[in-house]
């Protein structure tokens, strides 16, 4: 970390907003937090108060009724400036909808939005003879004479004076920075969500909440400069929302199948007697019944019961495969969060000729884990031994007992140890599991010798693929 950014340096000391000691202090933390502010902020570096403009475009956003300060010094009177041009602007009252008093939302659109006014600046000066001469006048005195001279100052309030006349005279830039700021942001939050939300009904934006803010800023600048992760994002929340409506399939059938009985579990309750509890004229002919294991409820196959066997995820990262990694991945953060959900252990066995190993109890990943999967393709050779073999090892563990293992892969295998998938099925069979396979693109024999079941799919897209997510 810049040590620069520690919590203890106060950044934002001039605004031009009515800021307080909170506000000052809360930027000063995000600014710690954000590498993106970070960036921006020395991206900016050569514009005088371009710090203190940030901390004001991030206080019109965040706080819930900024308003200007009516007197400033000269020298922030271009900060002032852009900022009464920002609340004055339709595009702004918009946005602030979504960005008052909401730390993430607030961060990205400042990133964004003074990221492309210090282009719009640049531009100006590369595109306007006076403003550069100035420009340039001021950067010599600074080296030659130092900030605290009088030659620099009088250089300084030039140039401030000439980049003043622009903003003066361009009303329709900043509204565009500003709205496209704002679908950035939110474009952003959309990626935010797919990546690191469940499959779980209704709970999305608590589950992106419960992530440390440190870490949506860390994801959300790594978002901005990674096509790669971009697509991954994109294809999680496909599979996820399909995963999603295999799972409740899954569950409606099986109640079908199992239909309604009289008892007294808990846990197997219809929602209608839940409902006679809450009620007082109901509750004591509910409790009556409880006693008596008069209430209705779903079979003994009816409701999924939380805590099954791990899963486990073998997924071939041989040459072949790279044209599809980003499906994959989005594939395997769908097939993680309906472990997640079901709060059951998480293995991902990545192979090819070689074998990476990755554990996420209960489904659960961070941030930093996140990206390290998304970066990681192993290439080369096709080798089922080395995975095969490995899922032995885990389902021998208790953590791994009784877990469902999947395994995908778009080719042979390789490694020439045909005569090990019988002893791979009589362990199977001894420890008592089974292996689906989800074949990718062409046919293999090798595959049928070890699967109890198997799918085939021309890739992840296919409706094939998504039977998998019924596990």
């Amino acid at each position: 970390m810049d040590k620069r950014f520690k919590k203890k340096v106060n950044i934002y000391k001039n605004p031009t907003i009515n800021v307080d000691s909170f506000d000052k202090r809360r930027f000063n933390e995000l600014m710690f937090m954000s590498k993106g502010l970070q960036r921006v902020k020395k991206e900016g570096e050569e514009i005088p108060f371009f710090d203190q403009l940030m901390g004001d475009v991030w206080s019109v956003l965040f706080k819930n009724n900024p308003q200007l300060i009516e007197e400033v010094p000269n020298e922030l009177k271009n900060n002032q400036k852009i900022i009464k041009k920002v609340l004055n602007d339709e595009k702004y009252h918009e946005t602030h909808e979504y960005t008052k008093l909401d730390d993430l939302y607030s961060c990205l659109c400042t990133v964004g939005f003074s990221e492309k006014i210090f282009n719009w600046i640049k531009k100006e000066i590369v595109s306007d003879p006076y403003i550069q001469l100035t420009h340039n006048d001021m950067k010599i005195n600074e080296i030659q004479k130092g900030k605290d001279s009088q030659e620099f100052k009088k250089s300084m309030h030039k140039f401030m004076q000439a980049l003043g006349e622009s903003i003066n005279n361009d009303d329709k830039s900043f509204s565009k920075m500003l709205q496209d700021s704002l679908t950035q942001a939110k474009d952003t939050e959309s990626m935010l969500h797919e990546l690191l939300s469940g499959i779980k009904a209704g709970v999305g934006g608590s589950e992106l909440k419960n992530v440390p803010l440190r870490d949506q800023f860390t994801l959300a600048e790594y978002l901005s400069k990674h096509k790669k992760m971009k697509e991954i994002a994109e294809w999680a929340g496909r599979f996820k929302a399909i995963a999603k409506s295999k799972q409740k399939s899954k569950s409606k059938e099986a109640i079908a199948r199992s239909g309604v009985k009289i008892g007294n579990e808990i846990d197997r309750l219809l929602p209608a007697e839940l409902v006679n509890l809450s009620i007082p004229q109901a509750k004591n002919d509910f409790l009556r019944r409880f006693v008596e294991n008069q209430t209705l409820q779903y079979g003994n196959t009816g409701k999924e019961k939380l805590g099954k066997g791990a899963i486990i995820l073998c997924l071939d990262q041989s040459g072949s495969m790279e044209n599809i990694d980003n499906q994959a991945k989005g594939f395997t953060l769908a097939l993680m969060s309906i472990a997640r959900k079901q709060r059951r252990d998480f293995g991902l066995i990545l192979f090819s000729n070689d074998l990476m190993m990755f554990h996420y109890p209960k489904g659960k990943i961070t941030v930093p884990q996140m990206v390290e999967l998304c970066e990681t393709f192993l290439n080369g050779g096709t080798n089922f031994r080395k995975p095969l073999d490995k899922t032995i090892e885990l389902i021998k563990k208790e953590r791994y007992k009784n877990a469902d293992v999947v395994f995908v892969t778009d080719g042979e295998d390789n490694s020439g140890n045909t005569f090990f998938y019988e002893e791979y099925k009589r362990n199977k069979e001894k420890l008592g599991f089974s292996l689906v396979s989800l074949l990718i693109g062409k046919q293999t024999r090798s595959i049928k010798e070890f699967s109890n079941k198997i799918y085939f799919a021309n890739d992840f897209e296919d409706e094939n693929a998504h039977d998998v997510f019924s596990i």
